[in-house]
């Protein structure tokens, strides 16, 4: 149990560790776009503004639910499950989707590994509670 408890918090501060750093790359890489950038990808200002908006608060909501993690590691908890579960499944509809660029399959491979650890051990420690 105990191990765990262990595994659990260290997911969360992955999960952390993992949002900062999609938010500081989303800031770079943002701030790097042109006009040219956004009209090879079809988008408007107001699509590209609701994408970064959307891609800003999930990476916030996996900070949080890594702050959860580590906060309630000690405690039986479903909703730390069902937080995994909400990680876990985005990403991996996100890596079905891809195109054949093996760069991004292999980062994909990286972050998905991130929420199947934290799903993982949420729910290893919710069984054995």
């Amino acid at each position: 149990m105990e191990k765990n408890v262990l595994h659990l918090k260290i997911a969360g501060v992955l999960q952390i560790i993992l949002g900062v750093i999609l938010i500081l790359v989303t800031y770079f890489l943002v701030g790097n776009l042109t006009e040219e950038d956004l009209a090879i990808q079809h988008l408007t200002g107001a699509d590209a503004l609701k994408l970064l908006v959307i891609n800003y608060l999930s990476y916030v909501f996996m900070i949080l639910i890594g702050l959860y993690g580590l906060v309630f590691a000690k405690k039986k908890s479903l909703l730390a499950v069902i937080f995994g579960i909400i990680l876990f499944i985005p990403r991996v509809l996100h890596f079905i989707n891809l195109d054949g660029n093996i760069y991004l399959i292999i980062i994909n491979i990286i972050c998905l590994l991130f929420p199947y650890y934290y799903l993982h051990n949420a729910y290893m420690l919710y069984k054995n509670k």
